[in-house]
């Protein structure tokens, strides 16, 4: 691997006057200068979101569900000229446990950073003093405004109908999930990207769950196929800037009927059925709120089991004038995971809050 000289507070001193708005100066300045400036942000001003799991060890690991802003630079380990190592704006900080996670960088060009010490290596290159904890900060909320940015499809897709019946991808929805492949596609526009494109690496592979909002292409949201094998891999890999807070999951087909059931993700619509819409998470926005009290009368909110809290506030959240049912779901079970007719008995026998009442 090369090695370069730093001039340390050379290096320090570009953190405040990039041209672009990195959430993490300190890095994206080493990178600048060890890569002679050849670094692009990707899902720029996106904040990683992310839990810790416990797997019965001691100290707690770092679970992705939204992996936020990448640096892409030329992988130093081969021949890679597209810029197919791609750097987290976490890589490397000390977490909440004092870890590095410095599985939080991977080359798309030929896995490199699987090698054993070669995150390590490119770790020391770049922080040869070590000093840089002090001032390392992330930054918050500079994220560009997602008006601003098009909607863009994540690569070469297939249909799953045309697809063969034993492609991993239809194995999974078909096998493991219970769910018919003709009315995924027919109903939903679900595929399978064969070939992203080099802005969105992550979605090779992945089961395509677009997002319409009144017949307009808006987004999407791309499923691992089963269960990711490495601990860097989120199940859920959403389109950057996606404005998930100023659409409903299933909106178009959901409003042609007189009642409306509020899902956490799209698979759980698919398991219910037309009815129902996904806010893409737990929480509800203002203008979600608005667009489901202006559209139905009669609302019914379905959350995961374990998400009793989280239900109740969007319960509460969508006022007094309108017919609504908070659904308890048995355990930690998932609408996704129920029967559709065990799961449409359980929704729609709920007691509703009648206004005035």
């Amino acid at each position: 691997m090369p090695t370069r000289n730093y001039n340390v507070e050379e290096v320090r001193g570009q953190t405040s006057v990039s041209v672009n708005n990195p959430l993490r100066p300190a890095l994206y300045a080493r990178l600048t200068e060890f890569f002679g400036g050849d670094v692009i942000i990707a899902n720029e001003g996106e904040e990683m979101v992310s839990t810790y799991s416990s797997n019965y060890s001691e100290v707690p690991a770092l679970s992705v569900d939204i992996p936020g802003e990448y640096y892409r630079v030329n992988c130093p380990y081969c021949t890679d000229t597209r810029r197919r190592l791609w750097i987290n704006h976490r890589w490397g900080q000390r977490d909440d446990h004092g870890k590095l996670n410095l599985f939080l960088a991977h080359c798309y060009n030929e896995n490199c950073m699987a090698e054993p010490g070669n995150s390590w290596n490119l770790y020391k290159q770049l922080f040869t003093d070590f000093s840089h904890e002090a001032g390392d900060v992330v930054l918050k909320h500079h994220r560009p405004e997602s008006a601003d940015v098009k909607p863009a499809w994540p690569g070469r897709r297939v249909p799953l109908t045309q697809m063969f019946d034993n492609h991993p991808a239809n194995c999974y929805l078909r096998d493991e999930r219970g769910f018919d492949i003709g009315r995924l596609t027919r109903n939903y526009d679900v595929s399978y990207c064969i070939e992203a494109t080099d802005d969105y690496p992550l979605a090779q592979g992945r089961i395509i769950i677009p997002a319409y909002m009144r017949g307009e292409f808006v987004g999407w949201q791309a499923r691992f196929v089963g269960e990711p094998h490495a601990k860097h891999i989120p199940k859920y890999y959403t389109m950057p800037h996606m404005k998930r807070n100023k659409m409903l999951y299933n909106f178009d087909r959901a409003k042609e009927h007189p009642f409306v059931v509020i899902c956490e993700g799209p698979t759980d619509v698919w398991q219910f059925g037309v009815e129902a819409v996904a806010l893409w998470g737990k929480s509800i926005s203002p203008w979600q709120v608005q667009l489901i009290v202006g559209n139905w009368k009669k609302v019914y909110v379905c959350l995961d089991g374990e998400a009793i809290a989280e239900g109740k506030d969007v319960f509460d959240k969508l006022g007094s004038s309108i017919e609504k049912a908070l659904v308890r779901l048995p355990g930690n079970s998932d609408p996704g995971s129920i029967p559709t007719a065990t799961l449409r008995h359980m929704v729609l026998t709920t007691p509703m809050v009648i206004p005035g009442e």
